[in-house]
C-alpha cells in the first residue's frame, strides 16, 4: 500500500538527496544550504512515496502557517517506476492528507510551439488535469520561464486567483527572499 513519509533534513540527505540531483535540471534546483534553511523555518516539508516499505519517488512541498494553499515545488517518481500510478496515487494521497488547505498549488512549464518539449509539457499539464486540477487564469513567469498555474483542490472553497496568488508569492518571498521574488518573478494575464 502506497504511503507518504516526512523526511526531515538528514532522511532527504541520506535518501533522496541523490536522486534529486540527477531529476532535476541544475537551473530548477535550490542549492542544500536553502534547503536546509527552509526545513530549519518549517516552510519545507519532504514526503517520501514509499510502496511495500520502498522509497519510488518524492515530493518536496512549501507552506506558511497561515497559508490556504501548499505549495508543491518538486515531485518526482524514480525513474524505475515510472509509468505504475505511483503519481497519481501519490497525489491523491496527498489531496486527502491536505484537507486543512484549499487547494495544492503546482507550476507546470508553460507548452511552447518551439520547444522540443512540447509534447512533455502538455502531457505533464494533461496529467494534473485528470487528477482534478484545474487552471489558473493567468501565467507565470519565473526565473525566466514561464509556467502555467494549476490547483489541486483539497476543499470545496475555490478563491480567487489574486487571493491565491497572494498565499503563493507569500511563500514564494519567505524561501527565495523578497528581492529575488520582485527580480525574477512576474504574473502574466
Amino acid at each position: 500500500m502506497l504511503e507518504l513519509k516526512k523526511a526531515n533534513v538528514k532522511e532527504f540527505k541520506k535518501n533522496l538527496y541523490s536522486q534529486y540531483m540527477k531529476l532535476f535540471p541544475k537551473n530548477e534546483r535550490k542549492p542544500l544550504s536553502m534547503l536546509k534553511e527552509c526545513y530549519v523555518k518549517k516552510i519545507l516539508t519532504t514526503l517520501e512515496i514509499i510502496d511495500n516499505n520502498q522509497i519510488v519517488g518524492f515530493m518536496m512541498l512549501n507552506k506558511l502557517p497561515k497559508s490556504k494553499y501548499l505549495q508543491l515545488d518538486y515531485f518526482a517518481i524514480f525513474p524505475e517506476f515510472q509509468s505504475k500510478g505511483y503519481g497519481s496515487k501519490a497525489l491523491k494521497k496527498l489531496q486527502e492528507i491536505s484537507e486543512k488547505y484549499n487547494g495544492i498549488y503546482i507550476e507546470a512549464e508553460k507548452p511552447d510551439k518551439i520547444d522540443e518539449e512540447n509534447n512533455i509539457k502538455n502531457k505533464r499539464i494533461k496529467f494534473y488535469e485528470r487528477l482534478g486540477c484545474y487552471k489558473l487564469n493567468l501565467s507565470l513567469e519565473l526565473y525566466n520561464v514561464i509556467y502555467t498555474i494549476l490547483i489541486l483542490p483539497t476543499s470545496d472553497k475555490r478563491e480567487n486567483d489574486d487571493k491565491i496568488m497572494k498565499d503563493i508569492f507569500d511563500i514564494y518571498n519567505k524561501v527565495s527572499g523578497k528581492k529575488s521574488i520582485k527580480k525574477y518573478c512576474k504574473i502574466i494575464k
